[in-house]
């Protein structure tokens, strides 16, 4: 666990880099230049809630939407990757509809828990990602989007969404997000997904697509339950079913 002063330099780190600051910055514990590409690195170890938290108490709504249309902004402008495969509009569609029929992650509501409302966005954000690899779009071209605060839809309240976004060879970022339906494109998925925030003070997020949650940490073992009793799990199985869909263990 950090102590007190370093994690005050994550966050105010986090805070510039996500002002839209180009110049390089440093803080605690970070001693090179911080790029728009390492922060989406850096962040898959980052608890989102904590940014989020801090950043809700020192700006306002107006403050931190105008920060999440510079983060967009600069997505749109990074490099792009010169052997990016060829997406379109319509295969990002498909995309949405391969995660809405895939028997494990299009059926999640039987994995759902007595005891709490998973919700399995980021089942569906991971079955995506693994579906986009094996379509054959590259790495760079995929990463995830969240929307971290409080929201409200279709009586649910939730503290955070996560969805598959992907690159298309023209450097237009999608989003392939089951809970619009459809593709959408980046700024369009973030003035829907703020329709449903009830303090208008979500902050969105950009990172590596081996992010599992919203708190610290990439795709484990441990936390996809595949080494537990399904009765111990507390995904009620959903990723070992998913992995095992893919003809993974």
């Amino acid at each position: 666990m950090r102590n007190g002063s370093a994690l005050v330099g994550i966050l105010m780190l986090f805070l510039t880099l996500f002002s839209g600051q180009a110049q390089a910055i440093s803080c605690a514990h970070v001693h090179a230049p911080l790029t728009f590409e390492a922060s989406m690195k850096l962040l898959v170890d980052q608890n989102l809630y904590l940014l989020q938290e801090h950043t809700s108490q020192i700006k306002t709504d107006k403050e931190i939407h105008a920060e999440n249309r510079r983060l967009i902004l600069k997505a749109e402008s990074l490099p792009i990757h010169p052997e990016s495969k060829r997406v379109t509009e319509s295969q990002i569609d498909l995309a949405v509809r391969k995660i809405e029929n895939h028997k494990v992650a299009g059926n999640y509501e039987k994995y759902d828990r007595e005891d709490a409302l998973v919700g399995y966005c980021f089942g569906q954000a991971a079955c995506g990602h693994l579906q986009s690899l094996r379509a054959g779009i590259k790495k760079a071209q995929i990463k995830k989007v969240w929307a971290v605060g409080p929201m409200r839809t279709n009586g649910a309240d939730w503290s955070f969404h996560v969805a598959l976004a992907i690159r298309d060879h023209k450097g237009k970022w999608w989003v392939a997000d089951p809970y619009f339906g459809e593709a959408k494109d980046l700024s369009a998925w973030y003035t829907g997904i703020r329709r449903i925030s009830t303090d208008k003070k979500m902050q969105i997020f950009l990172t590596e697509p081996e992010k599992f949650g919203p708190y610290a940490g990439k795709y484990s073992r441990d936390d996809l339950g595949l080494d537990v009793d399904r009765q111990m799990d507390y995904y009620n199985g959903f990723f070992k079913d998913l992995m095992e869909s893919f003809g993974e263990k």
